[in-house]
Parts: structure tokens; sequence; C-alpha cells
């Protein structure tokens, strides 16, 4: 799928990561829209998104735990709007950053593996994506039982 870019200039949005929560970073990243911001010219969730994206990129290097949490959220967005190789880029980086902050068999870890798992079903990629969402599954079930 191709990507477009805004003729608008990117404006950081700017974040205290030691004190944000995942609503509020997706939340703020609405406030992109907002008139004083936009100038005017309404954006699109994917110029939002990207807006948020570059600002993972640059932000939340001293909050791991947070930004890999961050990253799943929006992969998990670019998904749905189906910016499928997007949101791969950034469900992969989101696992390695939560397998790196809390191992294999920690329920965000198992979040990443899952939502990775779903985008690559979107993308025809069977094999992986039955492997992804196994892994989750089992992690899943270790950490809860199998009622989950």
């Amino acid at each position: 799928m191709s990507h477009q870019t805004s003729s608008l200039p990117q404006q950081p949005l700017n974040f205290d990561p030691g004190r944000v929560t995942t609503p509020a970073f997706v939340v703020d990243l609405f406030d992109t829209n907002a008139p004083a911001r936009s100038k005017g010219e309404a954006l699109t969730a994917r110029q939002i998104l990207d807006t948020g994206a570059q600002t993972l990129e640059r932000e939340f290097q001293g909050s791991p735990e947070l930004r890999a949490e961050l990253l799943n959220k929006v992969g998990t967005l670019y998904e749905k709007l189906g910016s499928y190789d997007r949101a791969e880029a950034l469900l992969r980086e989101a696992l390695a950053a939560g397998r790196a902050q809390h191992g294999n068999e920690h329920l965000a870890t198992a979040e990443s593996l899952h939502d990775l798992g779903v985008v690559r079903l979107d993308q025809a990629a069977d094999e992986e994506a039955e492997r992804l969402l196994r892994e989750a599954l089992a992690v899943r079930r270790k950490l809860l039982g199998h009622a989950h």
C-alpha cells in the first residue's frame, strides 16, 4: 500500500515520558488535529499516526516498557488502517523491546506476538502468523491457565 506524506509541517509532540500513559499518548495524538496545531487543515488518521510514530522514534528511550506498549498500540492502529508494512515494523520493534524488557513469558510479550501474528495473517504470511499466534497462546495459557 502506498504511503503518502502530508504537505503539512510535522509539528513534534511534546511528551514527558516519565509522566505519560498509553491513553494520554493516544488522546494527545489526536490533539494534533486541533485547529491551532493543524492550522485549519484536516489531518487524516494516518498522518496523525505518522506523527505519533515519529515521536516514538525520538522519545521514550528512557522508558522502554512504556515505549514497547506504545509501539504495540500504534502498530495495531496502523493495522486497522490497512497499513500492514508499517504495522509490521512497529509491532516487530514492540516485540523485541518487550522481550528485552520482560522476557518471553510475559503478557505484554504475548500481546505483541498476537498482534504481529494478526498482521502477518493480513499479509498472507500464514506460516509465520500461525507460529506467532501459537506462541502467544502458549504464553497466555502458561500465565493465565487454559480458561483464557
